[in-house]
């Protein structure tokens, strides 16, 4: 066997160990924020958890979610084991996004009222576009 391949067996197993294996609902680890009413909104393919802080970007997310994984797994044909998980927090100053593919999740800091986006499509859009292709393809990997 070559040393690149023990290499990379090693550096595997080792991720693998590392990688927490309980599953937890959302919100979680610093973004729980529990003195909030956190309501779950289910679709096709998405478990979104939400609180009353968000209800545009849960009401936009769930109109397109379930057609922008089916656009996008077109190409991949992933089958998840479960829901993807949404989480939208609607506390934070700042626009982001960002996903876990080996917890199937993904979590959305919505845009501040004064954000200005330059692109053809909603900011919305792209970044939940851009997070659930992380999910999908890194899944398939």
């Amino acid at each position: 066997m070559k040393a690149s391949t023990i290499f990379s067996i090693v550096l595997g197993t080792l991720a693998a160990l590392w990688m927490p294996s309980t599953a937890s609902a959302a919100p979680y680890g610093k973004f729980n924020q529990s003195h909030l009413d956190w309501k779950i909104t289910e679709t096709k393919y998405f478990r979104f958890y939400a609180t009353d802080q968000s209800p545009n970007t849960l009401a936009y997310l769930t109109q397109i979610a379930d057609d922008t994984f089916e656009k996008l797994n077109a190409f991949y044909g992933w089958e998840p084991e479960d829901k993807i998980g949404v989480t939208i927090l609607g506390y934070t100053s700042y626009a982001n996004g960002f996903a876990e593919f080996g917890k199937d999740r993904i979590t959305i800091f919505p845009t501040a009222p004064d954000f200005h986006n330059r692109s053809r499509k909603p900011w919305l859009d792209g970044v939940f576009t851009h997070e659930l292709s992380h999910v999908i393809s890194l899944n398939v990997a």
